[in-house]
């Protein structure tokens, strides 16, 4: 017998719990050891996993105040590195999730990139108008060819060591619970 569907929302309440227990999925995978996407298992011989610092450690990216930073300064700890743009409408709709996962977590153990290549003036307006105030970086054409995409918004989960520990293209529901979980039990490895 099939179901009936009943409205829009039966088909909402159903993507949530699949998204749920994907995300469990996820996390099963990172604190089982498994390797994230396009990493080897094992790592190097010496067992180590490779670094997103290897490759990208002298990227700068600069905050709309004008200060650069260099990636590499972000080394042990734990990144939330997101990529966007003011034009893109995923990236629009998971900016107030990401604004309360932002608030939700220590930022003494988690540091927050979002990076759009768009100019300074029209990022602030953004900002400005939407009452997002989340720490926002300009990456300029120098982006790293590790996170280079055609695709936005892309969202990567940095571990202490370096390793990519979750990767999402497309917007999320970045206010989840499950993700600041993820954030905190990364904070503790």
């Amino acid at each position: 017998m099939l179901l009936k569907r009943r409205g829009p929302y039966r088909r909402f309440a159903a993507g949530r719990m699949a998204w749920r227990v994907l995300m469990l999925l996820v996390g099963l995978a990172v604190f089982s050891g498994v390797p994230a996407a396009g990493q080897e298992p094992g790592g190097d011989s010496k067992g180590k996993r490779p670094s997103v610092y290897d490759s990208a450690c002298n990227w700068k990216i600069r905050n709309l105040e004008g200060k650069e930073i260099l990636f590499s300064d972000c080394k042990g700890k734990v990144v939330f590195l997101n990529f966007w743009a003011t034009w893109c409408g995923p990236c629009v709709d998971e900016m107030p999730g990401i604004a309360k996962l932002y608030d939700s977590i220590n930022r003494d153990d988690v540091v927050f990139l979002l990076v759009s290549n768009e100019n300074g003036d029209t990022v602030r307006r953004f900002l400005d108008k939407h009452r997002l105030p989340l720490p926002v970086y300009l990456g300029g054409d120098n982006v790293p060819k590790l996170f280079k995409t055609q695709k936005l918004p892309v969202t990567y989960i940095i571990d202490r060591e370096g390793g990519v520990s979750f990767r999402c293209t497309g917007s999320a529901t970045w206010e989840d619970p499950a993700y600041a979980d993820l954030l905190r039990n990364l904070t503790k490895r």
